[in-house]
């Protein structure tokens, strides 16, 4: 399937998200953004009282503050109220299974493969051929959703992605998701509200200021009890797991699972900036029905430098034994070869079978590529200068 060069549409809804919009004014005045208001909203969903800890009501604060200064459109008021309800929904759920669990966690839960790259590094392509290795697995876009099982997951899904696309249907071509594929595990955070997401995607000012200097470390404990009982809802297997705001949070993230292996992909950031700013606008825009290309250009570039100086900070901590960096253009250039070679770095032998299996499905990947992601720095207001005095401390060789 030939690809197609696609870049991010003029700010504002479509048609459809437009006429939404508009009809849910009335039903968005009744979605209260008040964090006791939402807490009792995953309660009464859920009939469970018991979230584990109290952590996550001081990042809840905040938000609900920072929205209520910054107000999303009728309908972006509707989804972040179904967002927080849904994400504390979730952890009222994981809590009561991990309290009902009297098996030790799944296999492969326990020492995953993390790929924690900066976001437009080749994590997804990665993550697919990683999964795609004997023994090894993915946790599907519908299980990071509903950690726990339910009877309609998949179908909600599939019915969260139609709404989507249809608010923004660049995204199926900018960052292609299945309701049974690979994705980024940050909704599993979603418990603990320490969501680097939500800097990118929501105006929220106060809360940027606050998760850049919280501690995380209850957050990923939360994590690996999300992780531990999504993983025994199916298949077993030795977890991949991917998310680029791991990079924030290394340390965090290894004090969790101390036996996980990290895979950083390296990417010229000047490229990474770029293309998630179109992403950010994207969701910005579906959420305040517009979007400022110069807004996205500079927190597109704030995060990812954030992230970079975060993530290098952490190397020493981590140690190189469990960390192994892939540059994006050998990715591209020599997929199965870099396959192997994060195999062969951590001890893991690839038989024929598991070969074939890894060029299987490459090729699927190719013959669904959709289109191709046109993007520029210029179109967020930035220029090559400015990226190259701002990740001056990035080492240039690991993504050359």
């Amino acid at each position: 399937m030939s690809a197609t060069p696609r870049s991010v549409g003029p700010g504002g809804y479509r048609p459809v998200p437009r006429v939404a919009n508009t009809l849910l004014r009335p039903a968005a005045r009744l979605q209260t953004l008040d964090a006791d208001a939402i807490v009792d909203a995953a309660r009464r969903a859920t009939g469970l009282s018991d979230f584990g800890g109290e952590d996550f009501r001081e990042p809840l604060g905040v938000l609900t503050e920072d929205l209520r200064a910054h107000p999303p459109s009728p309908l972006g008021r509707v989804l972040i109220r179904l967002t927080l309800t849904k994400a504390l929904a979730n952890r009222l759920r994981v809590v009561a299974a991990q309290r009902a669990r009297s098996e030790a966690p799944a296999d492969g839960a326990s020492a995953p493969m993390v790929i924690v790259g900066w976001h437009r590094s080749g994590t997804t392509l990665l993550h697919n051929l990683l999964a795609a290795l004997p023994g090894f697995r993915f946790l599907p876009l519908y299980r990071l959703a509903e950690p726990v099982s339910s009877l309609t997951e998949r179908v909600k899904m599939w019915l969260a992605l139609q709404g989507t696309w249809t608010i923004a249907p660049e995204l199926r071509d900018i960052h292609q998701q299945h309701v049974s594929g690979p994705e980024e595990d940050w909704t599993l955070m979603m418990g603990a509200l320490c969501v680097e997401g939500f800097v990118m995607h929501w105006n929220v000012p106060g809360y940027r200021r606050w998760l850049d200097g919280c501690d995380f470390d209850p957050a990923y404990q939360f994590f690996r009890s999300a992780v531990e009982v999504a993983a025994t809802q199916d298949e077993p297997g030795r977890l991949v797991l991917k998310d680029p705001a791991h990079l924030t949070a290394l340390r965090s993230l290894i004090g969790a699972f101390p036996n996980a292996r990290l895979i950083w992909t390296h990417r010229d950031p000047a490229t990474m900036v770029a293309s998630f700013a179109s992403l950010s606008a994207i969701h910005h825009r579906s959420m305040y029905g517009v979007y400022d290309p110069h807004r996205a250009g500079r927190a597109s570039l704030d995060r990812c430098v954030h992230a970079l100086r975060r993530g290098i900070q952490s190397r020493d901590a981590i140690g190189e034994d469990r960390l192994v960096d892939i540059a994006y253009r050998r990715l591209r250039n020599d997929p199965i070869g870099v396959v192997l070679d994060i195999c062969d770095r951590f001890g893991i032998e690839v038989t024929d079978g598991g070969l074939r299996a890894v060029t299987e499905r490459l090729q699927e990947l190719e013959a669904g590529r959709r289109s191709t992601h046109v993007y520029s720095l210029a179109k967020w207001g930035l220029d090559q200068q400015t990226l190259a005095d701002a990740v001056s401390f990035y080492d240039r060789s690991r993504y050359l």
